[in-house]
């Protein structure tokens, strides 16, 4: 099994839109283009547009070859904690040569990766190898609201 969680690409700092910017845009199309090929049959990601946009260029490229669950994520942390629980269920049910693709937000993707090497490292599952791909999280003295 291979996982890769990132953050959404980028989006306006500066702005309570949730769209991403033209740079976001061109991030999500590279990663359509490193992925289009690589066999991921799933992809996770909030109900947020900007989670939304960085997948719709590799949904494109994948077509119907490519699941996307959307699970909502609050501010809580209980609903936090919840969007965690249901990622990693919804990984936990793929094959173990499956290819997924979660995109999540600086507060969800470390506890999502941390989660899944813990569920994925279970002897029951010995058998898989999981690897994670993950892109650093914008520092919160950089995100003035505090908000993936």
């Amino acid at each position: 099994m291979m996982v890769l969680a990132l953050r959404h690409a980028e989006r306006p700092l500066d702005s309570d839109d949730d769209v991403l910017t033209e740079a976001g845009r061109e991030r999500a199309k590279l990663l359509a283009r490193m992925l289009k090929d690589s066999g991921v049959s799933l992809a996770c990601r909030s109900q947020y547009v900007r989670a939304r946009e960085t997948l719709e260029p590799l949904k494109q490229a994948r077509g119907d070859a490519l699941v996307v669950q959307e699970f909502s994520v609050g501010n809580t942390p209980e609903q936090i904690e919840a969007h965690v629980q249901q990622v990693v269920l919804a990984v936990k049910s793929q094959h173990d040569d499956a290819v997924i693709v979660v995109v999540g937000h600086t507060n969800t993707v470390p506890l999502i990766i941390k989660e899944l090497g813990e569920v994925l490292s279970d002897k029951s599952l010995t058998k898989s190898s999981t690897s994670f791909l993950s892109f650093p999280p914008i520092p919160s003295s950089q995100n003035p609201r505090g908000h993936c």
